[in-house]
């Protein structure tokens, strides 16, 4: 007979410094949704979790939960897509994932965009898709439709996840980052089967990429800049984990061996949300600078060769044609067309 989990029990845990179990980490997250535990319970434990690094389980057990009080949207979607990082840099780039989203809709793939307001930037991608003319305030509906006949869809995480409304008030006071921040990329209502996921935190590469698998992403690639990007990053090498249904290949990828320049973080920083936009469509349209065009390359490259097996030098050089192409500009055309008439 299984012994029945307390947070009494749970506590004594975390001030030993002690890894949850999946079932534990899952237990406590439902305390704490539920308001079944004081506030000040509920910040202790956050922050003896926060005095070291998160683990697989707990992400895991923290996922699950907030994922089956989530809207869900069904579909029967082979290679989903999901271009997201854990934001929490503050370098304030541009919006590469949004845009290296629209470059992979572009190549055919059906494209589920997780994300959410800025936080520690000054454009976070709901602001960067308002301005694009893809409302982020749709409904579950109105997104899946999007999804299955445009190929693309914005899915604004707090439509999906209003259970994370009763835990807003002790993030917020709580005053340090906490495993919460790290959750955001694990909870695409979609569960896309495909994912790039960027992490602030090198030390959550593999860690990610088992979470992921655990939670039924099939293939993709984690990836760290060294200049503490959570995308890959033009300015600098960056850390790689890649997973194919099993955890994959750990390396240190450096652009400089396929060609590409090395910039500074000025070079790929962001502004205002319309400034990030305009960018984003100027990379659409074939005419970004030189340091956007490359980040994008290598962002999208990763996820092409994930999707079509292909080696990285070939999926750099469709990504690039994709980009120069202009279809990424014609996508968007069509999905600001989409969002106009509903």
């Amino acid at each position: 007979m299984k012994e029945k989990i307390t947070i009494k029990d749970i506590i004594a845990k975390l001030q030993k410094r002690d890894t949850l179990a999946t079932l534990e980490a899952e237990f406590l997250i439902s305390q704490i949704i539920e308001k079944k535990i004081a506030p000040e319970v509920v910040g202790a434990a956050l922050a003896l979790i926060s005095t070291r690094f998160v683990e697989t389980q707990e992400l895991v057990g923290f996922a699950k939960f907030l994922l089956s009080k989530a809207i869900i949207i069904d579909h029967k979607i082979d290679n989903l897509v999901d271009v997201v990082g854990t934001g929490g840099d503050y370098h304030s780039s541009l919006n590469i994932s949004s845009a290296t989203s629209l470059v992979i809709s572009a190549a055919g793939y059906k494209v589920a965009k997780h994300g959410n307001r800025a936080v520690t930037s000054l454009s976070g991608s709901e602001e960067v898709f308002r301005h694009l003319g893809i409302n982020p305030n749709v409904s579950p509906q109105l997104a899946k439709q999007a999804l299955l006949t445009h190929g693309f869809c914005f899915l604004l995480a707090p439509i999906y996840h209003s259970a994370l409304k009763n835990v807003a008030n002790i993030r917020r006071e709580l005053g340090f980052r906490s495993i919460f921040n790290f959750l955001g990329p694990l909870l695409n209502p979609t569960r896309p089967s495909v994912m790039l996921l960027g992490t602030s935190e090198v030390d959550l590469l593999e860690k990610y990429a088992k979470a992921a698998l655990q939670l039924g992403c099939t293939k993709g690639v984690v990836v760290h800049g060294f200049d503490g990007l959570d995308e890959v990053s033009n300015t600098n090498k960056s850390y790689i984990q890649e997973f194919d249904t099993i955890l994959g290949e750990k390396y240190i990828f450096d652009p400089t061996e396929y060609g590409f320049k090395l910039y500074h973080l000025e070079q790929i920083k962001g502004k205002d949300p319309a400034y990030n936009a305009q960018k984003i469509i100027e990379l659409l349209q074939g005419k970004a600078s030189e340091p956007f065009e490359d980040v994008i390359t290598l962002n999208a490259g990763f996820l092409l060769k994930k999707l079509e097996n292909i080696s990285l030098a070939k999926a750099f050089s469709k990504a690039r044609q994709i980009i120069k192409s202009g279809a990424g500009y014609d996508k968007l055309k069509d999905l600001q067309n989409f969002y106009k008439s509903n």
